[in-house]
């Protein structure tokens, strides 16, 4: 999107504004800050288009709406129209939202400080939304349509050749079916609610203060983002979809580290949460996560560069220390 294209979009709002700050880009929205003639900074959205994309933001707004209102930081929608914008031969899906101050953090930059807030945060929301009762997709159907792409992916011949002489592994299906069946388990366990699916560093915006009602000596989440995965199904798969991020994404720590920090220190003390679960259940679930990611490393790079990327690396890493690929040598 161009400057020209947000002042036309934020003209069919009917916002009059001062200044148009300078877009943050994401993976799937691009974001513009506008200074409004009032003085408030609100946020305009071009959501990347999918299918059902309108749908998906409807979900995720009602959702985060809802959250707001329970006193949680989470955006809110000013207008309740979604614009069709088309755009150099795309279409792209605008929506108008509050602006949440704060930052997200680099992730070399995770302190025990910022695990512990973090999972105290999802303690909290998961409390919280408990209480929301609009229907929503449920997580089972994802996991089963999730399995049959990773399986057809890697049970082709040129892919598994590839994988054995460009980095000498190789992924047996069975255990992705095994991983897939100990979620699908999951459906009959209590506990069963609104997930976000997406709680990870680029959704969490960090503040050094007390502002928020997140707060831990000195530091609050600011705000929680992007509820477009929002689903419905056994809480601890949305604590094991986090898990797997952070496995990868704290650099200078350790699974077990990020562990008790989050999960016991932040989730269970902090957030005084109730939720039971059973380790192996929760380890089974995280590497389901850390084998889906394996997956999307391999089905959207170039092999021969993957060794270069650092969370790659540590994905693999520990899918290989808990056997789920394994180090297979070139035959010749």
């Amino acid at each position: 999107m161009n400057e020209k294209t947000v002042k036309s979009v934020l003209n069919k709002y009917n916002i009059k504004y001062i200044k148009i700050l300078k877009s943050q880009s994401g993976y799937r929205n691009e974001i513009w800050p506008v200074i409004t003639r009032s003085n408030q900074i609100i946020n305009l959205t071009f959501f990347k288009q999918e299918p059902k994309v309108e749908d998906r933001i409807k979900r995720a707004s009602s959702v985060s709406d809802w959250l707001a209102k329970q006193g949680l930081p989470t955006r809110v929608q000013i207008d309740p129209r979604l614009l069709a914008i088309q755009s150099k031969g795309y279409k792209r899906v605008a929506g108008l939202y509050n602006y949440l101050p704060g930052n997200t953090i680099a992730w070399e930059s995770y302190t025990k400080k910022h695990l512990k807030l973090l999972g105290y945060s999802m303690a909290v929301m998961h409390g919280k939304l408990v209480n929301y009762n609009q229907p929503l997709p449920n997580i089972y159907d994802d996991i089963i349509s999730l399995t049959n792409i990773m399986c057809k992916y890697f049970i082709n011949i040129q892919v598994l050749d590839a994988i054995q002489n460009k980095l000498l592994l190789k992924v047996d299906v069975k255990q992705i079916k095994t991983l897939c069946s100990a979620i699908l388990s999951c459906k009959n366990l209590p506990n069963q609610q609104v997930l976000h699916m997406d709680f990870v560093r680029g959704n969490i915006l960090y503040n050094k203060d007390n502002m928020s009602t997140l707060s831990i000596d000195g530091l609050s989440v600011s705000g929680i983002l992007d509820f477009e995965k929002t689903t419905y199904g056994y809480v601890g798969i949305d604590i094991g979809r986090t898990l797997a991020f952070l496995y990868v994404d704290c650099k200078y720590k350790n699974p077990s580290q990020v562990y008790k920090s989050f999960l016991t220190s932040g989730y269970y003390k902090k957030g005084l949460s109730k939720v039971k679960l059973n380790n192996n259940l929760l380890t089974n679930i995280i590497l389901y996560f850390l084998l889906y990611d394996f997956y999307k490393f391999l089905a959207h790079n170039p092999y021969e560069s993957l060794h270069k990327n650092q969370h790659y690396v540590r994905t693999r890493n520990i899918l290989q220390q808990f056997g789920i690929i394994k180090h297979e040598q070139v035959k010749g």
